[in-house]
């Protein structure tokens, strides 16, 4: 029984890059990993990330996701501080609506993420000290469905 051969892979950035083969078939495959898997949470206050967007040079770039379901505010905020391992900046805010969420990458760049609820869905304005880590990010943005 011929159980077909994996790889070889490479990695390039956030893409795996390789081929799968059964029998005399070949595919050549590319999964494209979110940026976000390389963040995690950091925990700023407002006063802390007014003074660093002050201070800093930050790269910035803007995503919409369209809310095609019915989701609460909150559900919706909680799944987002998940999938981007991201804290909420200031805990005095508690709005569900406009809030600013803060991260740091592996390659010890900070992520600030204003968030805005419009009619249609979320307008995400991205800033990072780390042009590429912004723009990736607003990117893999850009590709959520909910």
């Amino acid at each position: 029984m011929d159980l077909g051969k994996v790889g070889p892979f490479s990695i390039s950035s956030l893409d795996l890059k390789g081929s799968i083969s059964v029998g005399h078939h070949n595919a050549q495959m590319k999964v494209t990993i979110p940026c976000s898997t390389t963040m995690s949470p950091i925990s700023l206050s407002q006063d802390e990330a007014i003074l660093m967007m002050n201070s800093d040079e930050w790269s910035s770039y803007s995503s919409k996701v369209q809310i095609r379901s019915q989701i609460d505010p909150g559900t919706l905020k909680s799944s987002l501080m998940a999938f981007l391992s991201a804290s909420e900046v200031g805990d005095e805010m508690n709005n569900n609506s406009n809030f600013m969420l803060s991260a740091k990458s592996t390659n010890g760049a900070i992520v600030l993420l204003l968030v805005k609820a419009t009619k249609n869905g979320l307008k995400i304005d991205v800033k990072s000290t780390d042009k590429k880590t912004a723009k990736t990010l607003s990117s893999d943005l850009k590709k959520i469905i909910v």
